[in-house]
Order: C-alpha cells, then structure tokens, then sequence
C-alpha cells in the first residue's frame, strides 16, 4: 500500500486534471447548458484545493491518537451540497417546479447535517461517538429517501419521463458511492480501526474522484446527449426542452 501523501497527491492531481476535463467537455457544449459545466468545475476545484491542503497536513488534528483531517470536512460540507443541487438541477427544470427550492433546502439541509455530525463523531474520543454517527447515517438516508422518493416524485410530474429517467441514472451513480462513505469511516482509525490510515485516504481519494470528477463528466456527457435527441432552441437549455 502507497504512503499516506501518495493517496493525497492523487487526489490533488486528479480533482485538478479532473477540472480541465470538465472544461474541455464544457466548450463542446451548448451555452444555455453551460451552468452544469460551472458546478462540476466548482466541485472539483473544491476538492483539489482541499487535497493539497490535506498533502500539506492543514487542519489535521489528533484525537486519541488519531490523524482527523478537518480539510476533508470542510471539503464534503461545501461539495456535497453541490452535488444535490447538481442533481436537482436536472430532475427539476427552471420553471417546472413550485417546489424547487423548498426541496432544494431540504435536501441540503439533511446534508449539512450530516457532515456536521460526521465531523463531531470524528472529534469524540468516547463512546458517543457511535451516536453522532447514527445521526449521520440517519441523515444519509434521509438524502437517499428524498432523492429516490420526494425529488423524483416531483421530477416524474413536472419535467416528464425522458428528464426522470435521467435524474435515476445520475442520482443511482451517485448515492452508491455516497452509500460507501460510512463504510470507510467505520472501518477506519476514528471507528473501529479495521483499516490504516494509509488504507483510509485511498478509500476516500478514489470514492471522492468518481463522486466528483466521475459525477461531472457522468452529467455533461449525458446532457450532451440529450441535447442531440431533444433539439433545444436558442436561449432554451436541454433539460428544459427535453422536459416538454
């Protein structure tokens, strides 16, 4: 198993090739579908900048002997959101749904929430910590619930079956990965200290590139191919044209 630095350095490379592959995908792409491009980029360049952070150990602390990386926190709680409204963006055109942005502070919130308590879990240097991290697990299937019952539910209704369907499509690439999340915590140093931490950082920096790098290119490419069989006008973004 590489070093500890090795897995970060990846992740540093990879979250920054990643941003220029979504840029490149993005100037093959229609103006009016160009906001999906600016959210995939944000998200990795994100990511990149907390990798390097984490590369140069900012914001690592010990607790109980373990490393927490509060970067990799920070990261997830500003990205994760992103992510959801990445999503949302697709399941709901503009102008489809009353609902929108209700469901769009719900789900986030449920998010936010998650993170806040993933992070208090990891700082917890006794039993509770099993607590805080039921009530991450508990807010993840809160996200999932809503994504999968809510949100396409809403989907289904204003934006049409070709829009649901591809809502399914990325939002099933997405929660899988989001499912493995936990997993990785509590088998590593801050759970049950299963797996190493050189183990740990290699979990995340490869569940973190195809959540996020993976996620993006999943998007515009799907987008892009929408566009050939939805035939958007001019000023018209394809998920709205597709949702007629």
């Amino acid at each position: 198993m590489s070093s500890v630095n090795d897995w970060l350095a990846l992740g540093t490379v990879g979250m920054t090739a990643g941003s220029v592959i979504l840029a490149l995908i993005g100037v093959t792409m229609r103006k009016e579908d160009r906001h999906h491009v600016y959210l995939a980029m944000a998200i990795t360049l994100i990511a990149a900048t907390a990798y390097y952070a984490m590369l140069n150990n900012v914001g690592d602390i010990m607790v109980g002997g373990v490393t927490v990386q509060l970067a990799r926190y920070v990261d997830w709680v500003v990205t994760t959101p992103l992510l959801l409204i990445s999503l949302i963006s697709i399941a709901l055109p503009s102008g489809k749904s009353k609902n929108k942005m209700s469901l769009i502070w719900a789900v986030v919130g449920l998010d936010v929430y998650m993170i806040i308590t993933g992070v208090i879990a990891s700082l917890v240097n006794n039993d509770t910590r099993w607590y805080w991290y039921a009530f991450s697990c508990v807010a993840l299937l809160g996200v999932v619930y809503m994504l999968y019952g809510t949100i396409m539910n809403e989907s289904k209704k204003v934006a049409g079956k070709k829009i649901s369907q591809l809502y399914t499509y990325v939002a099933l690439y997405l929660s899988v990965l989001w499912a493995a999340y936990p997993v990785v915590w509590y088998l590593s140093g801050v759970g049950v200290n299963k797996i190493s931490f050189a183990s740990e950082n290699y979990a995340y920096a490869v569940l973190d590139l195809l959540a996020k790098v993976g996620f993006g290119i999943v998007v515009l490419v799907s987008v892009s191919r929408l566009a050939a069989s939805a035939k958007p006008k001019a000023g018209e973004s394809t998920v709205e044209a597709a949702s007629k």
